[in-house]
């Protein structure tokens, strides 16, 4: 993601943090916005950044990042790996805890069964609004409204589990 962004033009920790926040790339890409700097670090040792210049933001310095040759062909390379592999759409982790639900009360499954449920409608909420946001931002390619569209299918599936996980605790 951050090589992505820096592809696009040099750009600062500060912005590429912000971008993510606002986009909401977290709900979808396991991106979280405070482990940028960690990243531009290490990308910096291993010769996909370097650092343009600083600039100066109020009482910070700021260093402004630019991708490299190195860095671009890394992206390339990152780019083709993810599309080589089927995209993952079962959870794992909760499907275990389903397999293994009955080693813990019901009433207690139930109720956090229930609490995952408006969780879920937010996060439904939240990703429709990234793309409402996304498209005030740019034209979305289609592929990109593709995209939206099956990341809300899944989220919708994964709310129908919850709310049929929820019936079928509550009638027992």
């Amino acid at each position: 993601m951050v090589l992505g962004l820096l592809n696009e033009g040099p750009r600062h920790g500060y912005e590429i943090q912000k971008w993510l926040e606002e986009s909401q790339t977290g709900l979808w890409a396991d991106v979280l916005p405070g482990s940028i700097y960690h990243a531009l670090q290490r990308m910096q040792k291993e010769g996909f950044v370097e650092l343009r210049e600083t600039e100066q933001s109020g009482h910070r310095l700021r260093a402004v990042y630019a991708i490299t040759e190195t860095g671009r062909s890394e992206l390339q390379r990152l780019l083709r790996e993810a599309l080589q592999r089927p995209p993952r759409a079962f959870p794992t982790e909760f499907y275990t805890a389903l397999a293994f639900l009955k080693e813990l009360p019901g009433q207690e499954v139930l109720t956090m069964i229930e609490a995952l449920i408006p969780r879920l409608e937010e996060e439904i909420a939240l990703w429709n609004q990234g793309e409402v946001i996304k498209s005030e931002y740019v034209l979305l390619p289609e592929y990109v409204r593709a995209a939206f569209a099956n990341g809300r299918e899944h989220l919708e599936a994964d709310l129908r589990l919850l709310q049929r996980l929820r019936e079928i605790l509550a009638s027992k």
